[in-house]
């Protein structure tokens, strides 16, 4: 069980490409845009709250597992953090508003989650996998302050 719940955490083998944390990111965007396209918002959001829920379980088994806590290939808090944003856009379809709504989402969340600014970095800080998830859930929702500025601005 615990190599099931340490796979879920490296979402199976994306976890082990070159840099996982984007690999990650762009999984997640992927997800989402299926998602979206097929059942709205609405299931995105459904679909979070399971991953949410799994991803506690499944972060500390990849850390009793490998005993690093906030391991490269733990990317199911990429997932979460990445989705955030997109909530705030309509569903995916290959329209080009859409295309660049996806793309600015995805690239502002990697910024944040790089950079880690101010209160980023700091919720690293917490124990465990409350700590491996809250830097990323920040980071997605500095990246959803920019995009709903944007979309108020009218330009997506």
């Amino acid at each position: 069980m615990r190599n099931l719940a340490a796979a879920i955490a490296t979402l199976g083998p994306v976890g082990m490409l070159p840099a996982p944390g984007t690999a990650g990111s762009f999984a997640a965007l992927i997800m989402a845009a299926v998602i979206t396209h097929q059942a709205g918002i609405g299931g995105l959001v459904v679909v979070l709250v399971v991953v949410v829920l799994l991803a506690f379980p499944a972060i500390d088994a990849h850390y009793r597992k490998t005993g690093i806590k906030d391991a490269g290939p733990v990317v199911i808090d990429e997932v979460i953090g990445q989705w955030l944003p997109l909530l705030l856009l309509p569903p995916f379809s290959m329209e080009t508003g859409s295309l660049i709504g996806y793309g600015l989402a995805f690239i502002l969340f990697r910024l944040f989650d790089i950079t880690k600014p101010g209160p980023v970095r700091k919720a690293e800080a917490l124990p465990g996998a409350a700590g491996v998830i809250a830097d990323d859930v920040l980071a997605g929702i500095a990246a959803g302050v920019i995009i709903t500025a944007i979309l108020m601005t009218g330009v997506l």
